[in-house]
């Protein structure tokens, strides 16, 4: 645990919350601009609060171990790298670019600073740069991705992560 420690102090550090942006009550109707401000970035959220709501998706119903003992409880996760990416340049494809990355993903109840557990997530990115004249045309694939349950925290059987990591490319490459 101690060389968890020490990659996680060298690395860049993201922290995010899976919970709704509280929504202001009605203001008055003369509202300044920066209530305005505020109201716009309202429905943004709420067009984001949209799009998740209709993928029909909770984190509890992926990690049932994390709905059954933390229930209605906020969560924050902590990325950061294992180790710096790997490049590679190839000829194939007028070229390509293959990125390898792999990340360490921390799970903390988000009122008490609890630790969870920590997910493996590693990757493996093509990416193709073509240039037309002046339209630049780029494609990416993910050739791979992983989760894996370090410390069977979780409560998901491999099954189950490879099921979550083809779900996750579907939705990104969408």
């Amino acid at each position: 645990d101690e060389d968890s420690d020490k990659s996680e102090q060298n690395s860049t550090t993201v922290s995010a919350k899976f919970i709704k942006r509280r929504k202001r009550s009605n203001v008055e109707e003369d509202s300044s601009t920066e209530d305005n401000i505020d109201n716009n970035d309202n429905n943004a959220s709420q067009k984001d609060d949209d799009f998740f709501g209709s993928l029909g998706v909770c984190i509890g119903d992926f990690m049932p171990t994390i709905r059954d003992n933390y229930p209605k409880k906020s969560l924050n996760i902590k990325i950061y790298s294992s180790y710096a990416p790997s490049v590679i340049l190839m000829a194939e494809n007028n070229g390509t670019v293959r990125i390898s990355l792999e990340f360490e993903a921390a799970f903390y109840v988000d009122d008490n600073n609890d630790r969870i557990g920590t997910m493996t997530i590693s990757s493996i990115i093509d990416g193709n740069v073509q240039v037309f004249g002046e339209r630049i045309n780029i494609t990416i694939a993910i050739q791979s991705l992983k989760f894996i349950d370090k410390e069977q925290a979780f409560g998901l059987a491999t099954d189950a992560l490879d099921n979550l990591a083809n779900l996750s490319k579907d939705v990104i490459a969408q």
